[in-house]
Parts: C-alpha cells; structure tokens; sequence
C-alpha cells in the first residue's frame, strides 16, 4: 500500500494556520519548568493554598486530591492547617509547606 504524502509546505502552511509549533521536547521541558517555578514564586507569596494550587507548583510526592485528603486523614497535614473559605472552598496553609521541606 502507497502512503500518503503531502507537500511540506502544504503542512507547514496548516501548522502555522492552526497556531502550532515543531519544537523540542527540552524546550518544551524548560518551558513547563519556568512557569511552575513562576507559580511556585507566586503561591508562596500567599498564606493559604487551595488543593489544586499545591497541586499545580508539584512539589509533594503526591499529584491528587485524594491524596491530600489522605494525608488530612492521617494527620500529615494538621487540622489547624486547613480551613474552608464562606464559599465552601478548603485551603490548606503555605506553612505546611515549609514545615514538611517542600519549600
């Protein structure tokens, strides 16, 4: 079976039209690591984070919500570090954080 080409420039033309790129996986890798160490420098500036902030600046050795809720049930996290915002939101302190050498 024959298979089908197309023109370079005729795919060039549809990755630029779609707004895409060809780069390198390490660029991409730099990338990704510049704007979680931005993030990290912005949530540590804040006193409370919410799960999903802790889960974005990926400092724990856990990626979920489930298992920040596990470390709740077994008391890694103290109960006086989290508290939940008038709109139901939970947050858990930045001191955490610190008190476990993850900043």
């Amino acid at each position: 079976m024959q298979p089908n080409l197309i023109d370079i420039d005729v795919f060039m033309d549809k990755l630029k039209a779609e707004g895409l790129v060809i780069v390198k996986a390490e660029q991409l890798a730099a990338t990704n690591a510049l704007k979680i160490n931005e993030l990290r420098r912005r949530y540590t500036k804040k006193t409370h984070l919410t799960f999903k902030q802790i889960l974005e600046i990926d400092v724990l050795p856990i990626k979920s919500k489930s298992g920040l809720q596990r470390w709740i049930d077994e008391g890694v996290i103290k109960s006086d570090e989290i508290y939940k915002t008038t709109s139901g939101v939970r947050k858990i302190a930045t001191s955490f954080l610190v008190r476990n050498d993850y900043l």
